[in-house]
């Protein structure tokens, strides 16, 4: 059998539970809160309550990419041991991280030549790159190749799709997402935007709708729109520590769409610093 593993990076915001089970290693990003810098552990450092009260405060979140050498430190760990790797990571149009993990891999075959180390760029983050990361785990267990299991995750990524919303539009003007006027226009007529990832894994607004429960049905005629062929879908959500609606929008999907599975996270602090309290995001892969 293939000697290899399978890495990620801490945007995947998998369940710990999950992380803890599939012994998955990872490289995680930071953020900075309250003058404190933490990791995005998948809420060792802070819990992600106390992450999203902090936000709720007023308390401004500054992210950090992974850095290079992080990566390199870890791709050393197992190239040293002749193990292959496969990294799944967080998009290039949300992150620095994945080019980390580029250049890492680059020193790494100058000191290691017959290192072998593959990147994915899933062109999408949360929950979505979770349920690929989740599903390559499940190929590899199954006696996959390295290299089945990257073309399937290729194919899957060149269809996949990633809606979302957010609760507050606060937090997208503190990123950069929106300007000062559109967040006080937004404010005041309680606009809830619509957002998805291009095919460059970007950040774009599709719609802008009035009212949580108009961005809810939003989130689940986006998928249904978007669902190919009649067989039953696959799906992961993520949510900003709201989960009654995140169980609501659940219900909607589960009403609304044939569904095979569907995978519920929270949205870890690198993320959410910049969907903030009471973001809700949904990922289709069709098979």
């Amino acid at each position: 059998m293939q000697n290899f593993v399978i890495l990620t990076d801490s945007c995947c915001d998998l369940p710990l539970e999950i992380i803890n089970s599939n012994k998955l290693d990872y490289v995680p990003l930071t953020y900075q809160l309250a003058g404190k810098e933490y990791f995005d552990d998948f809420g060792h450092s802070l819990t992600y309550e106390e992450f999203y009260q902090a936000m709720k405060a007023g308390n401004v979140v500054k992210t950090s990419q992974a850095t290079s050498q992080a990566f390199y430190n870890k791709f050393l760990d197992y190239v040293i041991r002749d193990i292959e790797i496969l990294y799944i990571g967080v998009s290039t149009g949300l992150s620095g991280t994945y080019n980390s993990a580029n250049l890492a891999k680059r020193t790494i075959l100058e000191d290691y030549p017959a290192a072998k180390i593959t990147l994915v760029n899933t062109l999408t983050a949360s929950m979505g790159q979770g349920l690929l990361v989740l599903k390559a785990l499940g190929l590899q267990k199954q006696g996959r190749t390295l290299a089945e299991i990257v073309e399937y995750l290729t194919e899957r990524i060149k269809t996949f799709k990633t809606f979302m919303t957010v609760n507050d539009l606060h937090y997208l003007k503190i990123g950069g997402r929106i300007s000062t006027i559109q967040y006080s226009i937004g404010s005041l007529l309680k606009i809830n935007p619509m957002l998805r990832l291009d095919q460059e894994g970007k950040v774009g607004i599709i719609d802008r709708v009035r009212g949580r429960k108009r961005a809810i049905q939003h989130l689940v005629n986006s998928l249904k729109e978007n669902v190919v062929g009649s067989s039953a879908q696959i799906i992961a959500m993520s949510h900003g520590n709201c989960i009654e609606e995140a169980y609501l929008l659940k219900d909607e999907i589960e009403k609304n769409i044939n569904t095979k599975e569907i995978h519920l996270g929270i949205i870890g602090p690198v993320v959410g610093a910049y969907g903030g309290p009471g973001a809700l995001a949904v990922f289709l892969m069709n098979e």
